[in-house]
């Protein structure tokens, strides 16, 4: 079998094809996503229990009637058009024109400011967060090789430690790879779940433009373009060429052009086969084989592919729509399949958008890990979306010389991982330390629009560096963590993978990350050693409701646990604040039936407005053992409640929330075993 050697040398190439989506700066986009508020009778059926958070949203999914489409008109002075549901709850508009950065905020401004809208935002173009040959694959462990001119010693994530693998290979746990779908590589084809009615179609499609979907030509008007989501997310391709480009309206032009502003011209990537490979390539054991398979870090794991990316990148709503179908939580389509890990190698710049957060935030209450690249710009994360939205686990990269990426974002970043990095004092052998796994040899399209390559000679191994390559072995990790403990909240995951991380030298010339790097095997060991101690409930306070909201935690286990604080953290912790008598906190022994009433307070909130935070639980030791992710949007008239301690008057006036420690739950805290 042919070995496919990548080599991604030119910095603008590493830029445009490595790494996580980027956000292309020249016009902003064309779309918005807008969520409106519920009627205040939908809303009441809602707090009460009446209807779920998807029936709730499938009623805000109904198209715009003529009368708030014309009174949008006269507000922001376009022609509007409501073109497609989004499965968070909103409609997308499309303005009619390519709209200026400057005018597409002006128009944003003047939507958020309506008393009936929740949020409205731009609809991001993303893109994949992409950035050697080596006999081994230096990612699975750690290894040493005397090759001349080579690195001697290879720092990878610890799933293999030369002779055995570890003790788990995620059997039984489903992960989403939201990328640019799959190709039915034999190295992961038995891994890949079916549609229960459908046979050999794997995943789904949650494409809705036919042009970035490759289903139609570039020259589509925007108005012929619409598609809806359909079952199988094969890859068709992403490539681009000069004459596509050309042929396409200045709409979708915009779209697809670089980083600098030139059209992007590529071809396919293959991208969410490479992502695939690395989770659940099934073979052999062995790694040194390479001509007859590699290994995934969860090869006994499965794969659900979601194929929101195509040509010249993904719409937020279009992924947005695949992580709540692939958690299971879409509105109107159903997942026989429902992911327990979703994989995000994609991202792009700006602050944590509304739409991510809800969505996220869902999963994440579903007890779903949402795994996410840092992306590969050298920059901050908390400039990186949605690496920078709460609760969620972000991943930087690293080499195989056990030091963070050049190109890695850093910051406030949950862990590294394996990505790779090329070096020049390598011989010409050995030009990267990139990560081998499952691709395409084509350089345009599949099976009879193959280019370069035809029948199953297209199916071969390649060679990928990027933050986009880091995120599925921490994915991988998390299936191998699940299929021994299956109960682990996502917190929890956080914590552990933290906990028993590798350290390592975690900057590179630009920044630092104040985490370690991925250790599947001391993640194993670590939950091996702990137990599981404090649950609450519910395990996310939602826009929790006024007079009626609690938390409840329960310690199950015979000793105490030792409360050390009480703080809100998170996107909008500045608008929340903990009030309590410290007495009650600090030194509190939680024992079974023992409660401790806390008051959080919203201050200076905006009507209209939504806010986002977590309430997170220390222990003495600084150990977080609870995070509850918190929302909540500000009314817009005068309410008041007499029960349950809390109480709400005038809009920006405080609003109190009582939590009561001592029942039942779903959050956590892992106490190493006594010796």
């Amino acid at each position: 079998m042919v070995i496919k050697y990548e080599v991604y040398l030119m910095k603008k190439f590493l830029l445009a094809l490595v790494g996580s989506f980027t956000i292309f700066p020249v016009f902003a986009g064309t779309q918005i996503i807008i969520k409106f508020k519920p009627s205040e009778s939908i809303q009441k059926s809602f707090q009460s229990g009446n209807i779920s958070k998807q029936q709730l949203q499938r009623l805000q999914m109904q198209p715009l009637t003529s009368k708030t489409i014309q009174k949008l008109d006269l507000l922001t002075g376009l022609e509007l058009k409501d073109i497609r549901a989004a499965a968070v709850g909103g409609r997308v508009l499309d303005t009619g024109t390519v709209l200026s950065k400057d005018k597409l905020d002006n128009l944003l401004s003047i939507l958020n400011k309506q008393s009936d809208v929740e949020y409205a935002e731009e609809n991001l173009i993303m893109h994949p967060t992409v950035s050697v040959p080596n006999i081994y694959q230096w990612d699975m462990y750690t290894s040493t090789n005397n090759v001349p001119g080579a690195l001697t010693t290879y720092y990878g994530d610890s799933f293999y430690n030369g002779s055995n693998f570890i003790s788990s290979s995620g059997n039984g746990v489903v992960v989403a790879v939201i990328d640019t779908g799959y190709v039915p590589h034999p190295n992961i084809i038995n891994n890949l779940l079916t549609l229960s009615s459908i046979s050999e179609s794997y995943g789904y499609t949650f494409i809705t433009d036919c042009r970035r979907a490759g289903t139609c030509p570039f020259s589509t008007p925007d108005n012929l373009a619409q598609i809806a989501p359909f079952p199988n997310g094969l890859d068709l391709g992403d490539w681009m060429t000069l004459t596509e480009y050309n042929s396409a309206v200045p709409s979708w032009q915009q779209q697809c052009r670089g980083i600098d502003g030139l059209p992007a011209i590529t071809n396919s990537s293959w991208h969410g086969t490479h992502v695939t490979g690395t989770v659940v390539a099934e073979g052999p054991i062995n790694p040194a084989l390479v001509n007859t398979g590699i290994l995934g870090g969860a090869y006994s794991a499965k794969v659900v592919p979601v194929r929101v990316l195509g040509k010249c990148g993904g719409s937020s709503v279009d992924i947005q729509d695949g992580m709540l179908w692939a958690g299971g939580l879409h509105p109107t389509i159903t997942n026989s399949h429902p992911a327990k890990v979703i994989n995000l190698s994609l991202g792009g710049y700006g602050t944590c958008p509304n739409s991510y957060q809800e969505v996220i935030n869902q999963l994440v209450a579903a007890g779903v890990s949402v795994v996410v690249s840092a992306g590969n710009d050298s920059l901050n994360v908390s400039g990186a979306v949605p690496a920078n939205c709460a609760n969620v686990i972000s991943v930087a990269a690293n080499g195989p010389n056990q030091k963070l990426a050049s190109y890695s974002n850093w910051g406030n970043v949950t862990i590294a991982a394996s990505g790779g990095e090329e070096y020049s004092n390598y011989t010409t052998q050995y030009p990267v330390k990139a990560i081998l796994s499952t691709t395409y040899d084509s350089t345009e399209g599949y099976g009879s629009n193959a280019v370069g390559c035809s029948g199953n000679s297209c199916f071969t191994y390649g060679w990928k560096q990027g933050t986009s390559m880091a995120a599925p072995h921490v994915a991988a990790a998390i299936a191998d963590l699940l299929a021994v403990e299956p109960g682990l909240a996502p917190a929890q995951i956080t914590e552990i993978l933290q906990n028993s991380a590798s350290s390592f030298d975690s900057c590179n010339a630009a920044g630092c990350i104040s985490s370690g790097r991925l250790n599947a095997a001391a993640a194993l060991q670590y939950i091996n050693e702990s137990v599981l101690m404090l649950t609450a409930n519910p395990a996310a306070l939602d826009n929790f409701s006024l007079g009626s909201s609690s938390v409840t935690l329960v310690n199950n286990n015979s000793e105490s646990v030792a409360i050390g604080s009480i703080q809100i953290s998170g996107v909008n912790s500045t608008n929340y604040s903990v009030s309590s008598n410290s007495t009650c906190i600090s030194g509190l022994a939680l024992n079974t039936g023992l409660s401790c009433a806390v008051t959080i307070l919203t201050n200076s909130m905006q009507p209209g407005n939504t806010y986002f935070a977590d309430l997170a639980v220390t222990n003495q030791a600084g150990q977080t053992i609870a995070t509850i992710p918190l929302s909540y949007t500000m009314p817009n008239q005068s309410t008041s409640s007499g029960s349950g301690g809390c109480s709400f008057v005038g809009g920006g006036d405080d609003f109190s929330m009582q939590l009561l420690f001592g029942g039942l739950a779903t959050i956590y805290w892992l106490r190493r075993k006594k010796a």
